[in-house]
C-alpha cells in the first residue's frame, strides 16, 4: 500500500507541473494568434484609413485645383470685356477729341470732319 501512495505521489509530483507547463504553452499559444489576428486587423483598419484619407486630399487638391482654373478663367473672361470697353472708350474719347476742336474746315487732317 504504501509503494501506491508513493508511486501516485510521484506520479501527481510528475503529471502536475507538466499538464501545467503545456496548458500554460497552449494558453499563450492561443493569446498570441488572438493577438497576432488582432494586430493584423489594426494593421489593416490604420491601412484603409489612410488609403481612404490620401483618396479624400487628393480630391479635396483636384477641387481647389478646378476652383483655381475656374475663378483664372472667370477673371480672363472680365479682363477681356474690361479691355474690350477700355478700346471702345479711347475711340470714342478720341473720335470725340477729334471733332470737338474742329469744324468742318476741309483740312483734310480729320477724317470724319472732312466728309
Amino acid at each position: 500500500m504504501v509503494g501506491i501512495i508513493i508511486a501516485i505521489i510521484a506520479t501527481l509530483v510528475i503529471a502536475v507541473p507538466v499538464s501545467a507547463y503545456v496548458a500554460n504553452t497552449r494558453s499563450k499559444k492561443a493569446m498570441e494568434i488572438t493577438i497576432g489576428n488582432a494586430e493584423d486587423k489594426a494593421r489593416e483598419i490604420i491601412d484603409e484609413a489612410i488609403k481612404a484619407a490620401d483618396a479624400k486630399k487628393r480630391e479635396a487638391s483636384l477641387e481647389v485645383k478646378e476652383e483655381t482654373i475656374k475663378e483664372s478663367n472667370r477673371a480672363g473672361t472680365q479682363r477681356t470685356v474690361i479691355n474690350s470697353q477700355r478700346k471702345e472708350h479711347r475711340y470714342r474719347e478720341s473720335s470725340v477729341a477729334g471733332t470737338a476742336g474742329k469744324t468742318s474746315t476741309g483740312t483734310g487732317k480729320n477724317f470724319w470732319v472732312d466728309l
